[in-house]
């Protein structure tokens, strides 16, 4: 059974991502690949820029994975983000059986101006979860303390390491890549996730899912189950 690395949006935790969607995902099983600053990896300090975050994770992604061992990669949000830039790092030494981008548009698109996004990190605790809770992403009633010492400077880690993203010049991966949005996604809907289709000459397909931003989290069912239609496909061959 492959193994698919999960990584997660800005603030989140791959562990909750890969254990909300491995009990509907069909013939892989998701594992978490964990940034520092959460999950098992909380005590770590963040890393302060896109080649250190890579390289982080490229080498941790090197130790779980048997040589010749067939993997993918799963990025949601920030995650799809880190998942690309490892699939690229990893193309023509050891390149992943594929890439799964959920819930943020293709690296060509970073510059543009995404709605809600830009003034994130310099809004206030109060201001930065009321945000959260508007996306889907954490419940109306929970923000305390505890919450703001430890999510909300991980979340504004993340956001200022996403902003700071520019794509180098790339070629096309060549493994196959599905993408999936959000029916009522307003940070990635499906036109710009159709994007994704330039980023590999392999097989390409293009899924929503209902929900919002976080619609792994909301509907993992269906999340799950376009992933596991996905793999099949791939498995039955042409």
């Amino acid at each position: 059974m492959m193994k698919i690395f999960c990584l997660p949006h800005a603030g989140g935790s791959a562990a909750r991502l890969a254990g909300t969607l491995d009990p509907w995902v069909e013939g892989a099983r998701l594992t978490p690949l964990e940034p520092p600053g959460r999950g098992e990896r909380w005590r770590e300090p963040p890393c302060p820029d896109w080649p250190t975050a890579c390289h982080d994770l490229a080498e941790r992604l090197t130790a779980r994975t048997g040589p010749g061992e067939p993997y993918g990669l799963l990025g949601h949000s920030l995650g799809a983000l880190y998942a690309h830039e490892l699939a690229v790092r990893a193309d023509r030494a050891r390149p992943p059986a594929l890439l799964i981008v959920t819930g943020r548009r293709p690296p060509h698109e970073t510059l543009r101006a995404v709605p809600h996004t830009a003034e994130l990190p310099e809004l206030s605790d109060e201001e930065l979860y009321a945000r959260i809770v508007a996306l889907g992403g954490a419940p109306a009633r929970g923000a305390g303390p505890l919450t703001y010492r430890m999510f909300l400077p991980v979340l504004r880690d993340d956001l200022r390491l996403a902003g700071a993203y520019r794509p180098a010049p790339q070629e096309p991966l060549s493994c196959p890549l599905l993408a999936l949005h959000g029916t009522d996604d307003p940070l990635a809907p499906g036109g710009p996730m159709r994007g994704w289709r330039v980023r590999t000459t392999g097989e390409f397909a293009l899924r929503q899912v209902p929900g919002g931003h976080f619609f792994p989290y909301r509907a993992p069912a269906g999340t799950g189950t376009a992933v596991g239609r996905f793999l099949a496909r791939l498995t039955a061959g042409p």
